[in-house]
């Protein structure tokens, strides 16, 4: 019973904590004013709901980073259901998350400190991979030319890349298939000799 009464007060929280972000992003995108009281009130929210959630603005605007990333991981990175995998990331379903305009990607890669943001989508998906190669018993051979922390780094940086510039770009210069494709043509790091992920990505 306590178990049941914890899982809903959590899903009440993330579910408050969604709408003022997506709030938030609805404002940006019409120039609107984002004082706490109009992020509450377009929230649908009291001001009290906003501060029993975030200590002031300054941090609400950094919890959007790190909420947005594990809402995207959390939507995009799975186990297909019924199976007993290793959790991947759905690539479809990450490059539609991406360009969800109440999702903010566009807001979060330009608008709202893009290096910070950057750098913890990119750890964030490093990590990712990091438990799919250990779940899959995957590792870099001893004799391997590059650590294995460093080659994901490098994927994980790129595919971030082509992340923004999917939100930036598409639908004029990429479509949907062709980025798929860019994205599991990249990561596959065997090709240096170091390790097989290719299978993170369906």
């Amino acid at each position: 019973m306590a178990e049941k009464q914890h899982r809903q007060t959590d899903a009440r929280i993330k579910k408050t904590r969604t709408r003022l972000r997506r709030a938030y992003f609805a404002m940006i995108e019409d120039g609107a004013r984002t004082s706490v009281a109009a992020i509450a009130d377009t929230a649908g929210v009291t001001r009290g709901t906003f501060y029993q959630h975030f200590a002031d603005k300054e941090d609400f605007l950094q919890q959007i980073v790190s909420d947005s990333i594990s809402d995207f991981l959390g939507n995009a990175i799975h186990t297909r259901q019924g199976s007993t995998d290793v959790a991947r990331m759905n690539l479809r379903v990450a490059l539609e998350e991406l360009v969800r305009p109440d999702n903010g990607f566009t807001l979060l890669f330009k608008d709202i400190n893009d290096e910070t943001f950057t750098i913890e989508l990119t750890d964030a998906l490093d990590a990712a991979i990091n438990r799919y190669l250990e779940a899959s018993h995957i590792s870099a051979p001893a004799d391997a030319p590059f650590k294995q922390n460093d080659v994901i780094d490098v994927i994980g940086a790129t595919i971030v890349h082509v992340f923004r510039g999917w939100v930036f770009t598409q639908p004029h210069r990429r479509n949907a298939s062709t980025t798929e494709a860019l994205i599991k043509q990249m990561s596959e790091a065997e090709t240096l000799g170091e390790f097989d992920m290719t299978n993170f990505f369906y």
